[in-house]
């Protein structure tokens, strides 16, 4: 399991190391792949935390103690239940809201995106064949006007 961490808070798999308290390489709560894969799905730093908070939740399972040859550990799931609840509310003020076509570079690259679902006005628009169709690049003001 690949493990990195160091105090450099620009990178942002340390600030989520840091953030869950998985800074220890000898015992790594999450791999750098994993909490990268966190990062690129979630929205901020502190959504890919509260994430991974629910994942080591989920990882304990119901196991509340474990036996590591003669020594007991306990495990208190409340702790990252509690963190990830914080962190979610703190994550939910960082989004950023996104108003797409408000540029005509933005309109247009929305309009060029096969992928995006598109508004159900456009997919019958121009279906009458026997409407007066716009001419691209006219000036179509006369087609607002009624005879």
């Amino acid at each position: 399991m690949a493990f990195t961490y160091t105090t450099d808070f620009s990178l942002p798999l340390n600030q989520l190391r840091f953030l869950i308290q998985d800074t220890q390489s000898a015992r790594p709560l999450c791999s750098d792949d994993e909490l990268e894969w966190l990062i690129s799905s979630e929205a901020n730093v502190y959504m890919a935390a509260a994430a991974a908070c629910d994942i080591l939740v989920a990882k304990s399972g119901n196991v509340k103690t474990r036996w590591i040859g003669d020594l007991r550990v306990t495990l208190d799931t409340g702790m990252y239940r509690g963190l990830a609840t914080m962190y979610r509310a703190r994550g939910a003020g960082h989004q950023v809201p996104f108003a797409g076509g408000i540029s005509v570079i933005d309109k247009q690259t929305q309009q060029d995106d096969t992928d995006a679902v598109q508004p159900r006005v456009f997919k019958t628009l121009l279906d009458n064949q026997r409407a007066d169709q716009p001419t691209p690049g006219a000036n179509n003001d006369s087609f607002l006007q009624v005879p």
